[in-house]
């Protein structure tokens, strides 16, 4: 998660502006947003407009909406995040008040506000934005046959992500990868498959 700006009080109000970087983060985000809640972004709805013949025209029209949280649902093979409640923000497209369902996917910036920052909310926050390194793991074939794996040339994988609990140095891969060279098995479930490659 990469956090944009963040205007708020420890167990008081405020709002955080961020930018979900992948499907995880959107599971984050799903754990931080309560109901009552407000989230601004960017969305798209059908509006009716009139035409010169005298009838009506349906349009898709992207606008910026604000909306006080009432339900949320998280869809993890689609990547999105479907937030529903009522726009509370002035625009010519929605009235005060409209329901609209925002979807809020990877890459695209939104604003959280909430009237309460508490410690389970800051907890989720902090662990969703810790810094991620991706790193690639080689290993060599007798190495992969050795841990059930299907060596293919020129191709990663699988890719470990490592977590730093601060902006500096990043960590470096090579403990991994003596850890795998000090052990006969590996879980493989602990490796995160890198595009469509995964381990066989």
């Amino acid at each position: 998660m990469r956090i944009v700006h963040r205007d708020l009080v420890p167990d008081g109000p405020g709002s955080v502006k961020m930018v979900p970087v992948d499907s995880d983060d959107l599971w984050y985000v799903y754990n931080l947003i309560a109901p009552g809640d407000t989230v601004l972004a960017v969305t798209v709805r059908k509006v009716l407009r009139e035409v010169a013949s005298g009838g009506r025209d349906a349009e898709r029209v992207k606008l910026k909406l604000e909306i006080k949280v009432e339900a949320a649902d998280y869809d993890k093979v689609g990547s999105v995040l479907r937030i529903r409640g009522k726009n509370i923000l002035e625009n010519e497209y929605v009235k005060i008040g409209a329901f609209h369902t925002l979807e809020l996917e990877p890459h695209r910036p939104f604003v959280l506000r909430k009237d309460v920052w508490d410690s389970l909310a800051l907890d989720v926050l902090k662990q969703a934005s810790a810094k991620r390194i991706p790193s690639s793991v080689l290993l060599s074939k007798p190495k992969a046959q050795k841990f059930g794996l299907s060596p293919l040339k020129g191709f990663v994988l699988l890719q470990v992500v490592l977590k730093a609990p601060t902006v500096g140095t990043p960590p470096s891969s090579v403990p991994l990868l003596l850890l795998l060279q000090k052990f006969n098995s590996v879980k493989v479930s602990s490796f995160k498959p890198y595009g469509s490659h995964s381990a066989q």
